[in-house]
């Protein structure tokens, strides 16, 4: 238990981390914010990344961890996959119903080509939560490493199982 709340506290401190980021190397506060200076402009991305990131963390990546949980999936790789799945869908689910008003195919249009122009949105929050997700899995089998053999090869990277005996004496009934 003491890992799974360590986790939940500390996975993601990516969001704030990156969205800080973000703001102090590429972006600037609007015109209309005239009195925001630089610091106050990081900080205020860092408090926002931070809010979207545990609400997130709560509503999509508890029950994200629960069902591969369930289906006793645990490795890096699964975690990374789903959760950068997940938050693309989720993006694009919000995106559309944040331009639903200007009408449905208006919304529709304007996410495909936010995806074709510009890629990085999409894929830099998928990336992302992926990091979030693999963070949060390290830290929960944190107190597992030891029982566990070491990677050697994409099939357990990616969760699939193992197996040291030959294929041909496996497939044998």
């Amino acid at each position: 238990m003491k890992h799974f709340a360590t986790a939940v506290l500390i996975a993601p401190l990516w969001g704030p981390a990156l969205l800080a980021a973000y703001a102090g190397v590429f972006s600037s506060p609007s015109d209309f914010m005239e009195n925001v200076g630089r610091g106050a402009w990081i900080t205020m991305a860092a408090g926002i990344g931070a809010a979207v990131g545990y609400v997130a963390m709560l509503l999509i990546g508890l029950p994200t961890h629960a069902l591969l949980r369930k289906r006793e999936l645990r490795s890096p790789g699964v975690y990374l996959a789903s959760w950068f799945v997940i938050a693309v869908a989720i993006w694009g689910i919000t995106f559309v119903a944040g331009f639903a008003s200007d009408g449905l195919g208006f919304a529709l249009f304007y996410l495909a080509e936010t995806i074709v122009h510009r890629p990085y949105v999409p894929l830099s929050i998928g990336f992302m939560w992926g990091v979030v997700g693999v963070t949060f899995q390290a830290i929960i089998r944190s107190d597992r490493t030891a029982a566990q053999p070491p990677l050697t090869d994409a099939s357990t990277f990616l969760g699939m199982p193992a197996s040291n005996t030959p294929r041909k004496q496996r497939d044998r009934p």
